[in-house]
């Protein structure tokens, strides 16, 4: 099954501190690129503003500024991407109707 993936700034944080570092596991970083342009993963603008925050020297900055296709990460404020976030958000609203209340706090325990 075919999915597209919408990913946040924490997918590459994460990854960049802890498992897969630019220069110990470049595969990972050049295969988000790849299934990128195969149509499979992507990540909004406020994650770029986000990724770009770092120091301009900082490998995952780099990454952003001088490999990430430009079409990468996609503009939130268009019409298309709130009416899917509407969808979503009437989506959860359906299912937390259907939760017995209090269900959560009992289950948490």
């Amino acid at each position: 099954m075919d999915r597209t993936c919408l990913v946040d700034a924490d997918v590459f944080i994460t990854a960049k501190n802890l498992y897969y570092l630019f220069d110990i596991c470049p595969g990972f970083w050049k295969s988000r690129v790849h299934h990128h342009l195969e149509g499979r993963v992507f990540s909004v603008d406020r994650v770029r503003s986000e990724l770009l925050v770092g120091r301009k020297t900082e490998d995952l900055v780099q990454w952003v500024k001088n490999e990430v296709p430009k079409g990468f990460f996609v503009p939130v404020d268009t019409d298309k991407v709130v009416r899917a976030y509407t969808d979503i958000m009437l989506w959860v609203q359906r299912q937390m109707a259907r939760v017995p209340q209090g269900a959560y706090i009992t289950n948490a325990q």
